[in-house]
C-alpha cells in the first residue's frame, strides 16, 4: 500500500526542519481612528514572519502589539525577532513546538507579542506538512460556527447606540463598549446601548484598566440592571487584589484581560478569584502553544475563556477561529474589530466580520498570504 504524504513526513520527521526564518513590518491603517481609555489609534503595529522548510513549504504568523496599553510597537518587535528570537529556531523541527517556545525563552526573556507570531508561523508550517488544519494540531474542533461580538469605540452616547443599532440589524447577538473615560459619561452609553438593543442582546464592557477601585464599584453597581455579560479589566493591571475585592461587592463577573499574560497569571487570578472569566490574545500570551496551556488550566477548574483579537489582518484572525474552535472552554462570541482598510491575504480568503463566521478548513491556518500585498506595506527598520 503505498504511503500518503502525510505518512512519509511522519516517517522522516528529522529531515522537516526549519532553514530560514524572515521578518517584515508590515504597519497599515485604519478604517478610521479607534478611541480606548488610554488613547485613539490610527494604524496597525503588526509584524508578520516567514518561515520556510528544506522542501520548500512555507508557513507565516504575525505579531502586533498595541503601545498605548503595552508599551511597544512594531520597531520593539521587529529588532526582537531578527537579533534574538528566529535566528535561534533555524534547523528545528516544527513538530517540536514546545522545544522551540524553550528555545525561545533562552534565546531572549520576555517579549511574548513577537514569540506569538513565530508560533503562528510554526503551527501553519506544521498544518501544511501533515496536511491538516491547525485546529487538529491543538487537539480538534468542538465547534463548526463561532458567534463574533461587535465593538464600539469610547464615543458620545448617541453615536455608539447608533453604531450598535447598525451591528445589531446586521445580525450581532453580542455588543461590546469600550469603557473607561468619564464614568458619568460610560454609565450613560451602557444604559443607552440596552435600551436601543434590547434585552436579548449580549453585552459586556471594557475599561482597559482605567478605572480606581471606587469608581469601578460606582460604575458597575449602577449598571447592575443592564445585565453585562462581563464587565472586562476595570481595574489597573496586575491589581489582583483590587479586583478580587471587586468582585466581592458586585453581581456583574468580572473578565481579566491585561492582568493575565502567562499561566502563572492566570493561576493568580483563578486562586485569588479575582475574575470569573480570563481573555485570551495570542499576542499576550507568546501564540497558541502557551495560550492553550492557560485554556486547559481554565477548562480543568471551570473558568472560562473570552477569546479576542486585535489588530490582526485574516491571518492572525484564523489562528485564532482555530484556537476558539478547539478549546470547550471558549464561551460567547470572539471579538474581532473591522479596523484595516486593508489585508495581507487574497480578497476571497478575507475574513470579514460577520455575525457569525466558520473556521478554516484548509492544511495549516487555511489561508494564503499575498507575498505582494507584503512588499507593499512592509518598511525598513
Amino acid at each position: 500500500m503505498k504511503s500518503s504524504n502525510s505518512e512519509q513526513l511522519k516517517d522522516n520527521r528529522g529531515k522537516i526542519n526549519i532553514v530560514k526564518a524572515e521578518a517584515f513590518a508590515t504597519p497599515m491603517p485604519f478604517i478610521k481612528p479607534f478611541t480606548m481609555a488610554k488613547g485613539t489609534i490610527t494604524h496597525s503595529e503588526n509584524v508578520c514572519i516567514r518561515l520556510e522548510d528544506q522542501e520548500g513549504r512555507v508557513g507565516w504568523g504575525e505579531c502586533y502589539n498595541v503601545p498605548v496599553i503595552y508599551g511597544r510597537g512594531y520597531k520593539e518587535i521587529h529588532q526582537a525577532l531578527t537579533t534574538y528570537l528566529l535566528p535561534a529556531i533555524v534547523g528545528i523541527d516544527p513538530l517540536e513546538i514546545g522545544k522551540i517556545n524553550y528555545i525561545l525563552d533562552g534565546a531572549l526573556p520576555g517579549s511574548l507579542d513577537a514569540k506569538s507570531g513565530i508560533d503562528m508561523a510554526v503551527y501553519d508550517l506544521l498544518g501544511k506538512q501533515l496536511e491538516v488544519p491547525v485546529y487538529k494540531l491543538l487537539g480538534g474542533k468542538h465547534t463548526d460556527t463561532i458567534p463574533v461580538i461587535a465593538e464600539s469605540p469610547i464615543a458620545p452616547p448617541e453615536e455608539v447606540v447608533e453604531m450598535a443599532r447598525k451591528d445589531i440589524e446586521k445580525g450581532h447577538k453580542y455588543y461590546k463598549l469600550k469603557l473607561g473615560g468619564n464614568w458619568k459619561e460610560d454609565i450613560e452609553r451602557v444604559r443607552a446601548v440596552r435600551e436601543a438593543v434590547g434585552d436579548s442582546i449580549i453585552i459586556k464592557g471594557d475599561a482597559n484598566a482605567n478605572y480606581t477601585r471606587d469608581t469601578a464599584l460606582k460604575v458597575i453597581s449602577a449598571l447592575e440592571n443592564v445585565n453585562m455579560q462581563y464587565f472586562e479589566q476595570p481595574l489597573k493591571q496586575y491589581d489582583f487584589a483590587g479586583c478580587a475585592w471587586l468582585a466581592e461587592r458586585v453581581n456583574t463577573p468580572i473578565s481579566a484581560d491585561e492582568d493575565v499574560q502567562t499561566v502563572h497569571d492566570a493561576f493568580k487570578v483563578i486562586s485569588m478569584q479575582s475574575a470569573s472569566n480570563i481573555v485570551i490574545k495570542l499576542l499576550k500570551h507568546g501564540g497558541l502553544y502557551r495560550s492553550s496551556q492557560i485554556a486547559s488550566m481554565c477548562e480543568t477548574v471551570g473558568v472560562p475563556i473570552s477569546v479576542s483579537s486585535g489588530t490582526e489582518t485574516s491571518l492572525g484572525r484564523a489562528a485564532l477561529l482555530h484556537f476558539y474552535a478547539a478549546n470547550p472552554s471558549s464561551v460567547g462570541a470572539m471579538e474581532i474589530a473591522e479596523m484595516l482598510s486593508d489585508d495581507l491575504v487574497d480578497e476571497n480568503e478575507r475574513i470579514y466580520v460577520k455575525p457569525t463566521l466558520k473556521v478554516p478548513e484548509g492544511h495549516g491556518l487555511g489561508v494564503n498570504v499575498n507575498e505582494q500585498k507584503i512588499e507593499q506595506y512592509k518598511v525598513q527598520i
